[in-house]
């Protein structure tokens, strides 16, 4: 293999992550984990609380709105 194929494969692997939205320090948003958690209990109400509050921290974020 030549120094440039080689140094090809080793750009695709260093940069494959964040071509496909890999983010090492995201965290999930704290009231969306917990609409969620109360979504699946059945608590609807609880759940549409938590999912606005999220909104309105985090107003124009595709993962929130999602």
């Amino acid at each position: 293999m030549t120094w440039r194929r080689w140094l090809a494969v080793c750009a695709v692997a260093l940069c494959a992550p964040a071509l496909v939205g890999f983010d090492l320090f995201h965290a999930p948003d704290p009231d969306v984990v917990d609409g969620n958690r109360a979504y699946s209990a059945g608590d609807w109400d609880a759940a549409i609380a938590a999912y606005e509050r999220a909104l309105e921290r985090r107003s124009g974020d595709d993962g929130v709105e999602f």
